[in-house]
């Protein structure tokens, strides 16, 4: 009887048992279920891009996904896996100080096309628990390159390397964020963006129809751009353009670019066409000001900005009354940018995007609105092209 139940329990349980191989085709039904949906996806981008004449990414060919191929000295990226893990790592303490890094090809978070397997479920690892392009392309979105949270009283983690975009573009970047401090008794920034801090060099990169939602709850400073949340002093960000859309609901005080949130670092040759949209929030401002300009929310007096041009539109909506007694806010809008910088100005080039606001008539407001720069009068040979267009709102 023994022999016969342990001859019986071998077949169920056993590595030719019954539960091993129906879990071993529940695995295969799996992957040949996301197989399906893949090429799916894949065919039906084909026949747009047949329609519509276009064809943005290739087909990627990565052999080895969530990792970083070796070129040379060089580290390259060629899938959005290989995005996914270089995100990881930066935010983990891997700073690439002294390396290359760059893409292969160009990406789109939306395009199956350039993942390996677009639903693959393995990168809990990541911080993405489930498919992984569904996760990339709703709710939070992709997870930034670096920590997003700064203090001088923790390790942070920010890109030091040099990130080559090689002339190739990132499509479809989301990020959805509701800024708040992990610990209420640290005074910390928090930073939104592709690279939240850099502080290396990003170079040769466009990133096309990128999409940065952001509700400032918390924290003592917010930063938010699509390339770099804060371009720290002696960084750099150069041949560099983005497009797509920023939304931002302020309830603390804030630095808001299409291209950089605060510079401190050196802009070359790039430009902006993204629309930033900001409204105040049902919170109330915790401190001075929010800060905004189509291309740089704020450039400070180490910052250098040259051959630069904007051409997205700026929509602010300040119309919430702030309660007696409470204070002065300051809201400081550039079409280009909001400016410090004493001894190193801006350089050589144009706006031509709107501006449009909408204002309460409050004294607990001030406002500071220039053509190109608020708070500095060192743009040299720059040109607005554009009427500022707002309106006051009588409480």
């Amino acid at each position: 009887m023994l022999i016969l139940a342990g001859v019986s329990l071998n077949a169920i349980i056993g590595d030719n048992g019954i539960i091993t191989k129906a879990q071993e085709a529940k695995r295969l039904s799996e992957n040949a279920d996301r197989k399906e949906r893949a090429d799916i996806d894949k065919m039906t981008e084909l026949i747009d891009e047949t329609m519509s004449g276009s064809n943005r990414v290739e087909q990627v060919i990565d052999e080895h996904p969530g990792m970083l191929e070796e070129e040379g000295s060089e580290k390259v990226i060629n899938s959005i896996e290989d995005l996914v893990y270089f995100s990881d790592s930066v935010a983990k303490g891997t700073t690439y100080e002294g390396e290359i890094v760059k893409l292969g090809l160009s990406l789109d978070f939306n395009s199956s096309k350039s993942y390996v397997d677009p639903y693959r479920t393995d990168y809990g690892k990541y911080g993405y628990n489930g498919e992984l392009k569904t996760l990339l392309t709703s709710g939070e979105g992709f997870k930034p390159i670096g920590t997003t949270n700064y203090s001088n009283t923790y390790t942070n983690n920010f890109f030091k390397g040099i990130f080559d975009g090689n002339g190739f573009k990132i499509y479809n970047l989301k990020i959805n964020k509701i800024t708040k401090k992990l610990n209420s008794e640290i005074n910390e920034s928090i930073y939104v963006a592709l690279f939240p801090g850099n502080e290396g060099t990003i170079q040769n990169l466009g990133v096309c129809n990128a999409e940065i939602d952001v509700n400032m709850l918390d924290g003592i400073w917010n930063a938010v751009g699509i390339i770099a949340g804060n371009n720290f002093k002696d960084s750099e960000i150069k041949n560099c353009f983005t497009t797509g859309k920023i939304n931002v609901l302020t309830g603390t005080p804030a630095n808001i670019g299409g291209l950089v949130g605060s510079n401190y670092g050196n802009i070359f040759n790039c430009y902006n066409s993204a629309d930033l949209y900001c409204e105040n929030s049902n919170s109330y401002m915790l401190n001075k000001s929010v800060r905004i300009g189509s291309l740089v929310g704020t450039s400070e007096e180490t910052g250098i900005i040259s051959n630069v041009y904007n051409t997205g539109d700026i929509n602010l909506k300040c119309i919430k009354e702030i309660p007696e007694n409470f204070g002065t806010t300051d809201y400081q809008i550039g079409t280009v940018a909001r400016y410090t910088g004493v001894d190193a100005p801006m350089k050589n080039g144009y706006n031509i995007g709107n501006l449009f606001l909408e204002l309460i008539d409050d004294e607990a407001y001030n406002y500071y609105i220039a053509p190109i720069v608020s708070g500095g009068d060192k743009a040299e040979n720059f040109y607005n092209l554009k009427e500022l267009k707002y309106n006051f709102l009588s409480r």
